[in-house]
Order: C-alpha cells, then structure tokens, then sequence
C-alpha cells in the first residue's frame, strides 16, 4: 500500500513507490509479517501497520518533488514536550512517531540513544548527557531511575518505560482547554505567560496517562527494534536515520555502528551526531571539568575554548566508520554562542565530520559560520529545540542563507513552505527567462533584459 495514498506516495522517490506497490499486493496475503508490526521494547503490535496517519494531514502533489533542503524529522515526527508544536499527536521518539514521519515522505529522521547497564541503546532524550539518562517529562516513571545504570529488562518490568501523552492532550485536561472549540496556545506559546507556561509544565509532569496508538500501549523502543523495523529492504515504510548519541559512555557510539552494519550501514543511518565530545587540544581536560556543570550562560572566550561547556565523555572520538555514515558535530548545548569559523573547523576536522549542526537562534547571529562552513566543503543542518515552536519565517530564512537541512518539528509545514519557496523561485526564473529579449548588438549571441 502507499503510506497516505497517492498524496503522502507522491512525496517518495521512484524506487520507494515500486518496493510500495509490491508492499500493496503482499499484505492482502500475508496479515502477519514480522516486518510489518510494530516492535516497541521488544514486544510486537499485534497488527499492521497503518493505512493512514494518526491525524492525516494534506500536502499539495505539487510539493512532492525532492526539496532543496532536507528535511529531518526531531524526535521522529517531532517532540512531544510542553510548548512543542508537533501535529502529529503522538510521543517523540516512538514507534508511532517513526510511522507518522514516514507517512509525511520523509526518508530521514533524527533520534536520541542511551546505553543501559546491559549494552542496550534506548531510544528516548533525557536530560544532560552527565546525569546518568534520567527517565523524565516523555514517560511515566520516578526521576529516580537512570538508563545508564540500569538495565532494559529492569526499567521495562518495572514498568518504567510507559510512554504519556504529549503535553497538549494533557492540557487538553484542565477546565480553561477541555472545551474542543477553545484553541489551545500551540502556535503562540512563545508568547503565553510564565503563569501559563507553569500550568501547562504542570499539567504534563502530572498525567499519567500512556500514550497509545492504534490501541496499543507506546513503549520507549530499543534502536535495534526500530531499525527492525524500518531498515529492512522487504519493510513497507523505510527510514534513514540520524542517530544522536547521548550519555557519558563511549560504547555507545560502538554499538550504534554496529547495528548500522547490521542493518544496512548508511542505507539505515545517515550521520551520528553528539553534543558529546572533546576539542582537539589542551581544552580538552578543561571541558571534562565539574567545575563547569554550573555554567548556565557562556562567556565567548568561554565557547571558543568549551563550546558545549561540560562534556562527560568524548562520543564522537570513534564515530569514524568505514560505512559511509556521517559524522556530524552538534554546537551550542549551553547557549546560542558559537566558537570562531576557525576553531569550529578545527573541531569537524579532528573527528574527520562533514556536517555541523547548529541551533537555529545562534545561525541568527552568526551567518558568517555557514559561508566559511560551505566554503570548506562542509555542511551545515539547522536543528530546533524541544520546548519551543518552529517560526515559519526562519524556514525562509533558512533557505535564504543556504543551510543544507533543517530538523524541525512542525514537518508538514516545512515541507509545504520549502514547496512553496521552491515554486516563488521557478516562477521568478521562468519569468526572468521570458523577459530575455534578443537585441541587435555588435557582439553576437548577447541578450539584454527588457523592461
């Protein structure tokens, strides 16, 4: 079957709508496939996959052709925190998530990983890479356990791995917003209160309530049960992967690669990315000091030398891989400072990276950092933030500037104002084509325009 039908079909690549027909055909006889379930924490759905996305949304034919800019999923179809404007009505960093992006069109998505006790990689956000993978905000659990210090089959009996709802459902709870025809602050939460920023925080930490999908229970997955599910050729909705890795254990990085080679290499991830690592010099013991745990605000001397303040562990020191698997530097974990052009080279170099990715806020004040990235033959992914919306005018803004990809949270609106960047462009050629008017000069084959 096609993921959305013909709409969300015409957004894949040729070859993706072949492997899609023939998908069509094979599920009216085979109702049950392990590559056609859902695998979350190492159970299965007992279902197929979905016909249709949790909420369908509609995007144009005429924005199906592949965009300038590449555009990556946050968290999956994005996240599900309070303030975050995903549409997609599901938790981040989910199966159900995976699933929803895909049915947009997308072929990439970015993740978080942790490495439990046992040598597992959980797939789900946390907090700061030094506490240890707190279980916090996306799932109902104590903010007692740690991922780094337990192991999956620990957190998963306990019942510790149960995803909630996203913070709008919860919201969706409190007298003020249970009407359905009151429209929630989504789109202008960046100019709600403090009062009401605290009560829809409230509300969310509050709601126990699991998320589910399709009428299942949403577990934090395993990244080996999503590229099981996603990687595979025979799969009816493939995903590439950006896989950030989280933490202060270096095995992480190993064992991601290994379940890269696994299931495909690049074909399954694209790039590993980190804000995890060490500068290339004597700051490198600088920036494994506790003393800057307690730096909420960097100074840019500061930045030059620790750009992402405190690092516990370096996580992209063996990120190197004969796979053809990116290597991409994350910047600005403390602020939206960012080091020199030089110093970040320098940094990209040393892990022999091809991308840097950036917060959006910092490319603001610093557009001088993707011309000389480009310029060095590097690319430059803007990332956005989990608790804060997606301005649409920083798209445009985005593409004006020439950044290489976007990971964003509001999906559909990306695609549809990139489309529509897209379309202005063309039509702005075609009739600057038009107004070429040959005029007889003395040089011959010379075009003025006409007015």
């Amino acid at each position: 079957h096609e993921p959305r039908g013909a709409r969300a079909g015409a957004l894949l690549p040729h070859h993706k709508m072949a492997v899609l027909s023939f998908v069509s055909f094979a599920l009216l006889f085979l109702p049950y496939c392990s590559c056609h379930n859902l695998r979350v924490g190492g159970e299965r759905f007992g279902r197929q996959l979905p016909d249709e996305p949790h909420n369908p949304r509609r995007i144009p034919d005429q924005c199906s052709r592949p965009q300038s800019i590449q555009i990556t999923g946050h968290r999956g179809c994005g996240c599900s925190m309070p303030g975050c404007p995903s549409k997609a009505g599901v938790p981040e960093n989910s199966m159900a998530a995976f699933v929803e992006a895909a049915m947009l069109g997308i072929d990439e998505v970015e993740l978080d990983v942790w490495l439990t006790k046992d040598n597992k990689l959980l797939v789900f956000h946390g907090g700061e890479s030094y506490d240890g993978g707190v279980l916090s905000e996306t799932v109902v659990a104590p903010r007692t356990v740690k991922v780094e210090e337990s192991t999956y089959d620990e957190m998963d009996k306990a019942g510790h791995l149960y995803l909630r709802v996203p913070w709008v459902e919860s919201v969706r709870k409190l007298p003020q917003y249970c009407d359905k025809a009151v429209e929630l602050p989504v789109a202008d939460y960046a100019k709600a209160s403090a009062t009401e920023k605290q009560t829809f925080s409230e509300a969310y930490e509050k709601d126990t309530t699991v998320a589910t999908y399709k009428g299942e229970k949403l577990k934090v997955p395993l990244l080996e049960d999503v590229f099981h599910t996603f990687c595979r050729p025979e799969c009816p909705l493939r995903l590439a992967f950006n896989v950030e890795i989280k933490g202060s254990k270096p095995q992480a990085t190993t064992e991601v690669l290994k379940l890269a080679e696994k299931y495909g290499g690049r074909e399954c991830v694209r790039k590993i990315s980190s804000f995890s690592w060490l500068p290339p010099d004597n700051a490198q013991t600088l920036c494994n000091d506790q003393k800057w745990k307690s730096k909420t605000e960097l100074t840019q001397a500061e930045v030059e030398q620790c750009p992402n303040g405190f690092v516990p562990a370096d996580l992209l020191a063996n990120a190197k891989n004969g796979m053809g698997i990116e290597v991409a530097v994350l910047f600005n974990n403390v602020n939206s400072l960012l080091p020199s052009s030089g110093r970040m080279l320098t940094i990209i170099n040393h892990f022999s990276a091809n991308w840097a990715h950036i917060y959006y806020p910092a490319q603001d004040e610093h557009w001088d950092r993707t011309v000389a990235l480009h310029k060095a033959n590097k690319k430059v992914l803007t990332w956005y933030g989990g608790h804060a919306e997606d301005p649409l005018e920083t798209f445009e803004e985005q593409a004006a500037h020439g950044v290489d990809a976007v990971c964003c949270n509001q999906i559909e609106d990306a695609i549809l104002e990139f489309c529509h960047l897209n379309q202005t462009a063309s039509h702005g050629q075609q009739q600057q084509h038009e107004m070429l008017i040959p005029v007889p000069v003395s040089a011959p084959g010379v075009l003025v325009m006409g007015m």
